[in-house]
């Protein structure tokens, strides 16, 4: 009797270090500094990178489900070092468990053990936290996707404000701030027009995901929230583009306040904005809130 972990841990985790240490040794990594990001030996990595780039026997979809994930293994690595070591344990197990619940496992697994009935599902996990996992995945990805898409273009940066622009984006059933992903840091600007940005994670911003919470308890289809720079330009975009906003005094003073004054406003199609005004002590901030990644990349390059 052979488990499912048991027959493909070996190929499938050869194949995503096979492929991390491939991407890394292009990223100009030496082999030792490869070994002490995947705390492994020297000799070890060297045998990665001489063996094939495909594990012979593993299928198709289970290779290329590996050397995605590698991809953003060695991302996180390049960035983050060791301390990238949860994240990229996270990112593997992760999509082990998404495999397990969609059927490429239970594939191999039958490849592997003739007697094993065709009906047989003894591996999967329960479906609601292997859709939350599915559903985070998508969310890094997104948000990945919305910072090369802002960086690139010049012309929004003039939307950050001193303190770093900050973008949170929740899960489709949250349960609290670790479901709602951020940039930790903020999205900052260095040397006039390079933005520099932590990869998006969930808990990574504990007061602004609290305050998308509070806004989805009266408007639940908001699942993105953006901070940018309060501005004349802005409110005169706003109004020229006929797109829904409004404006709230003090709203960096007491933002769980201001948004039970301000509830009904909330409860208008998205996307819509929150116009802060007149902040004492604190640069006026507003806020974009949208249902999507896309509705907000979408607006943002209407302004």
């Amino acid at each position: 009797m052979k488990f499912p972990c048991e027959l493909l841990a070996e190929p499938y985790l050869a194949q995503i270090r096979i492929q991390v240490s491939r991407l890394l040794r292009d990223q100009n990594f030496t082999q030792t500094e490869i070994a002490e990001l995947l705390q492994v030996s020297q000799p070890v990595v060297s045998g990665y990178l001489k063996r094939p780039r495909t594990h012979e026997g593993l299928p198709e979809e289970l290779v290329s489900r590996a050397i995605s994930v590698a991809s953003e293994i060695a991302e996180v690595l390049k960035i983050q070092g060791r301390a990238g070591t949860q994240s990229a344990i996270q990112l593997g197990c992760n999509q082990c468990k998404i495999m397990r619940q969609y059927g490429p496992t239970c594939e191999f697994h039958r490849m592997q053990t003739e007697s094993l009935d065709p009906s047989c599902i003894a591996c999967h996990t329960q479906t609601d936290i292997v859709e939350l996992q599915v559903d985070k995945s998508d969310i890094l990805i997104d948000m990945s996707r919305f910072f090369n898409i802002f960086a690139s273009e010049p012309r929004h940066h003039r939307h950050i404000p001193e303190i770093g622009l900050q973008l949170v984006y929740s899960a489709l059933k949250p349960q609290g701030p670790s479901d709602i992903a951020a940039f930790p840091g903020r999205i900052i600007k260095r040397k006039g027009r390079e933005l520099l940005a932590d990869l998006p994670a969930f808990s990574g911003s504990e007061t602004i995901s609290q305050f998308l919470l509070a806004i989805r308890s009266f408007n639940p289809e908001v699942r993105a929230l953006m901070m940018i720079k309060s501005s004349q330009f802005l409110e005169d975009r706003l109004s020229a583009l006929n797109l829904r906003y409004g404006i709230i005094s003090g709203l960096e003073e007491d933002f769980f306040k201001k948004i039970e004054e301000h509830k009904s406003q909330l409860t208008t199609s998205l996307p819509m904005f929150l116009v802060g005004k007149d902040s004492i002590g604190y640069e006026s901030i507003t806020y974009l809130l949208a249902q999507n990644m896309d509705e907000v990349i979408a607006t943002l390059q209407q302004l």
